[in-house]
C-alpha cells in the first residue's frame, strides 16, 4: 500500500518537472495561448486576445503597459469598464483621480480635478483645495469658500470664522450670527451641548 502511494508521489514529481523542462530554447511553464498563437509570458503579453511584445508587461484594458514607468486607471459604470494608461508615473507612487493617474506627494484629487498641493497638509475644498493649518474651508457642501485662518482658534460659522475661546456661531432661523460667549445665545448653546452630552452615557 505504501509503496503504491510512493510510486505515485514520484510519478507526479516527475510528472511536473518534464512538463517544465526546456524544449529546445522555449520553456514551456512560461508559454500561453493568445487567440491561436503561442507565447512566452516573459516576452510578450496579451490583452484582449491582442499579442504585445515586451518583457514584465500588464494590461489596461486593451492597453500593454510597463507598471514600473506607468499607471492604469479603471472606472465601472454599471456593467462596462473603462481603463486609461498614464505614463511617466509608475504604479508604486500614483493615486487614480478618475481615468488619470497623479502623484499624491506633491497633487490632490479634487472633485476629479487633479489641483498641485500647496502645502504637505493640503485638503479639498469643494473644487479647490486649502491648506488646513493657516486656511479654513467653510460653508455648504454647495458654496465652499477658502479663508484665510486668523488665528489656531479661529473656526467656521457657515461662511465665516470665529474665535471659539472668545465667541460663539449662534445659529437662529434666519441663519448664523458670530457674538460674544456671554451672550444669551452661546450661554444657551452651552446649556444644550451639557445636556446633550450628560444625555449621551
Amino acid at each position: 500500500m505504501f509503496s503504491l502511494w510512493a510510486l505515485g508521489f514520484v510519478l507526479l514529481i516527475f510528472g511536473i518537472t518534464t512538463v517544465c523542462e526546456p524544449a529546445g530554447s522555449n520553456n514551456n511553464c512560461h508559454r500561453k495561448d493568445c487567440n491561436g498563437t503561442w507565447y512566452d509570458i516573459k516576452e510578450a503579453t496579451c490583452c484582449e486576445n491582442r499579442l504585445h511584445p515586451g518583457a514584465s508587461l500588464s494590461c489596461c484594458g486593451n492597453e500593454p503597459y510597463s507598471p514600473g514607468t506607468a499607471t492604469c486607471c479603471k472606472q465601472q459604470h454599471r456593467h462596462t469598464v473603462t481603463a486609461r494608461v498614464t505614463q511617466g508615473l509608475s504604479e508604486k507612487v500614483s493615486s487614480c483621480c478618475e481615468l488619470k493617474a497623479y502623484n499624491p506627494v506633491n497633487e490632490i484629487c479634487c472633485q476629479s480635478t487633479i489641483i498641485a498641493k500647496p502645502s504637505p497638509m493640503a485638503e479639498c475644498c469643494g473644487k479647490g483645495v486649502y491648506d488646513v493649518e493657516k486656511e479654513l474651508c467653510c460653508g455648504p457642501i454647495s458654496d465652499k469658500k477658502i479663508l484665510t485662518r486668523n488665528s489656531p482658534d479661529h473656526v467656521c460659522c457657515h461662511q465665516g470664522q470665529f474665535n471659539s475661546k472668545a465667541e460663539c456661531c449662534c445659529w437662529k432661523d434666519d441663519g448664523a450670527e458670530i457674538q460674544p460667549r456671554n451672550s444669551s445665545c452661546c450661554m444657551q448653546q452651552e446649556v444644550s451641548v451639557m445636556f446633550s452630552k450628560e444625555g449621551s452615557y
